[in-house]
């Protein structure tokens, strides 16, 4: 999460912010809008 959260590169998305719940167990990242369409969509 550090290291993403100080990655700054024109070919990636940074990461906003991110959540860590023990109960229930749960791990949320939000990154900011690709408005490109998703990583999916490129690659197939």
């Amino acid at each position: 999460i550090d290291t993403l959260s100080r990655l700054n590169h024109k070919n990636f998305v940074n990461l906003l912010g991110y959540c860590i719940d023990e109960q229930p167990f749960t791990r949320i990242m939000v990154f900011e809008y690709a408005p490109n369409g998703t990583l999916y969509e490129h690659l197939h």
